[in-house]
């Protein structure tokens, strides 16, 4: 499967709430967790890098961008050639019929990319 590491970095975050998941899901999830989370190691680096050096901090101690701002424009600007390189990765896919019963509609929907079947 070749995406890119915007897509990437999407797919770990809808990939989250399965990583507490028993079972096949479950697997599944963690092994592709660390997958992407392997190809992406770079892209991920330069992405906290740039939201340290566009951001202000929250009160809470983390660090934001605000989407109206103009360093919000910036941040895009320089991030963006990072999250367009691609990666060809190997994603661990599960039967749709063994893990209907373990995701909701809506998780399906946002993972049918590790469902086959």
């Amino acid at each position: 499967m070749r995406k890119t590491n915007i897509e990437l970095d999407q797919m770990l975050y809808e990939m989250r709430p399965l990583l507490d998941r028993k079972g096949l899901i479950g697997m599944a999830a963690a092994r592709n967790t660390r997958v992407i989370t392997d190809a992406i190691q770079e892209y991920a680096s330069v992405k906290v890098d740039l939201i340290r050096k566009y951001g202000d901090e929250d009160g809470e101690g983390g660090i934001g961008i605000d989407p109206e701002s103009d360093a919000f424009a910036e941040f895009m600007a320089e991030i963006e050639p990072y999250a367009q390189m691609s990666h060809d990765i190997d994603v661990m896919k599960v039967p749709t019929e063994k893990v209907m019963d373990d995701m909701t509609g809506a998780e399906m929907l946002a993972l049918d990319w590790m469902l086959e079947g």
